[in-house]
């Protein structure tokens, strides 16, 4: 009677000898690895830090200080991060504007309360709850939306790097791996002539 428990990983070397019968695809490991850098640049990671669009700080109010500072403390970040790529700096800067729009009206309904008593026609008295709640909800969503795409929050940085690496894998001029052509008798089949 053999051994009890889960049976022992086949080898290397095993693998090569017993072929592939169950006709998985393997993929062929790239002549070179990437490095992350040679990833990054050529998918168009920014490596200065852009200006903020001159529409950000809008009529010099309270909502555009607070989104210019947003931004000088988050645009760094992303560059040094290696996250911000050419054409994200419109959704950045519209995370910006968010999150200061979501700031004041924050503290407008620290101010005004988030129960507003309305007195009616007849002097009667009614309560209701503040409108800004649902006008800072939906900021809410957008800005949830856009710290995904930015890579804002660990779970999207993690996706976002993930696109990355899939996009420059998929590239052979990079070194990203072929689609390995099938084996048996489709396999020669569908063999080119340079096979051969």
């Amino acid at each position: 009677m053999g051994e009890r428990g889960p049976q022992p990983k086949r080898t290397a070397e095993q693998n090569a000898l017993l072929g592939n019968p169950n006709r998985e695809r393997i993929d062929a490991p790239p002549s070179a690895p990437i490095a992350p850098e040679d990833a990054a640049e050529y998918v168009d990671v920014l490596t200065d830090v852009p200006d903020a669009p001159d529409w950000l700080a809008g009529k010099k109010g309270t909502v555009g200080v607070l989104a210019l500072q947003a931004w000088a403390s988050l645009a760094p970040l992303l560059v040094q991060a290696r996250q911000l790529r050419q054409g994200d700096e419109i959704s950045l800067a519209r995370y910006c504007r968010y999150v200061s729009e979501w700031v004041v009206m924050t503290d407008d309904i620290d101010d005004m309360g988030m129960i507003l008593i309305d007195t009616g026609p007849k002097g009667g008295e009614t309560t209701k709850a503040n409108p800004l709640l649902r006008a800072r909800a939906s900021l809410e969503t957008a800005i949830s939306g856009l710290e995904k795409e930015l890579g804002l929050n660990p779970k999207a940085r993690i996706e976002v790097q993930k696109r990355i690496m899939q996009y420059v894998k998929d590239l052979p001029q990079l070194g990203g791996r072929e689609r390995a052509k099938p084996n048996g008798a489709v396999g020669f089949l569908n063999r080119d002539d340079d096979d051969e």
